[in-house]
């Protein structure tokens, strides 16, 4: 008996790494644009691109207190995140999202605009119920 269930512990931790590896991550902050402080119960959702009419939301995530919305899962490919509080809403674009990484973005919304940073993250204006193409703003 106890070999049969070391043999299945041994499996199940061979697969773990295997299943994980297929998938990428999505994490970041958002932060007021005027001040820089994080903003809490920001609603983040995560869209596959490229868009189509009334796509529907892949991934979601509140953010913490702290601003923070932790690692999202995705299959790789590109994606565009938006992040809505009150009647603000700002959209960036992830031009690629590999196995087995994360990327790792700050999201700024404020009243007069947006900024997206991180590595292969770009502001996008993009209503995510309508069909469109995705432009970057630098």
């Amino acid at each position: 008996m106890k070999r049969i269930v070391t043999t299945l512990g041994l499996l199940a931790a061979m697969t773990l790494p295997a299943i994980a590896a297929d998938t990428g991550g999505v994490a970041g902050y958002v932060v007021d644009l005027a001040n820089g402080q994080p903003i809490a119960n920001a609603a983040v959702a995560i869209y596959r691109l490229p868009l189509d009419t009334n796509a529907p939301v892949i991934e979601s995530a509140v953010t913490n207190r702290q601003g923070f919305f932790t690692n999202i899962h995705v299959a790789p490919g590109r994606y565009l995140v938006t992040a809505n509080i009150a009647d603000r809403t700002s959209s960036c674009t992830i031009d690629d999202v590999f196995p087995g990484q994360t990327v790792r973005m700050k999201i700024s919304i404020g009243a007069d605009g947006q900024r997206c940073s991180g590595p292969k993250v770009h502001s996008a204006v993009v209503n995510p119920s309508e069909t469109a193409d995705v432009y970057r703003i630098h």
